[in-house]
């Protein structure tokens, strides 16, 4: 289950005319777009065009060069990155160091198909689908006003897949992801945005 903040405002996400350019290259140019609850967004576009730039810009890691990103700082949101972010070391350090409570860490992970051996072995010997699963795991945890994936079915098998599309159409919460598996963004964007 995909826990939403039940109070959010209708309007989560603005972009307005963002333009980012990166070492005097241009990344995209005047894009603009709004989200609001619940709604479910795929940004989709050949690689290259933006699409991880753009997230990285609402993230606060890049900075645009023109226009402006409207994203309050009280909304809670999760983010799940493109290439998973603990990578390395043991899982349950992360989780104590984020404060996560661990058993319903290990109980989503099972859900997903992940058992609990992962805990006692280092995340450099994780497949890149385990690890896919414990970056998507932190998604779960915690309300929401929106939740970012880049690429959420990276390296996922077939089950995985279609139980993310499951929560995700159960849950219904406010969501912007990019993605290249069409079937996924038929079934599960409410609007499509082309970058």
């Amino acid at each position: 289950k995909i826990e939403t903040v039940k109070k959010s405002a209708e309007k989560i996400l603005s972009v307005s005319n963002a333009t980012l350019k990166i070492k005097e290259k241009l990344i995209f140019n005047n894009f603009s777009m709004d989200i609001f609850k619940g709604d479910r967004v795929a940004l989709i576009g050949d690689n290259g065009c933006g699409k991880t730039s753009l997230i990285k810009a609402l993230r606060k890691q890049f900075e645009l060069s023109e226009g402006l990103i409207h994203l309050p700082n009280h909304f809670k949101v999760s983010y799940s990155d493109q290439n998973p972010e603990w990578s390395t070391g043991l899982l349950r350090d992360y989780l104590k160091k984020e404060n996560i409570d661990e058993t319903k860490f290990r109980n989503i992970l099972g859900v997903m198909g992940a058992c609990g051996e992962l805990f006692e072995r280092p995340l450099e010997s994780f497949s890149k689908g385990e690890l896919k699963k414990v970056e998507l795991c932190k998604s779960f945890l915690k309300p929401n006003d929106l939740l970012i994936w880049d690429e959420p079915l990276n390296y996922l098998d077939i089950k995985s897949r279609e139980q993310l599309e499951e929560v995700i159409l159960d849950s219904s919460p406010t969501l912007l992801f990019t993605e290249h598996d069409r079937e996924f963004v038929e079934n599960v964007a409410t609007k499509v945005i082309v970058m």
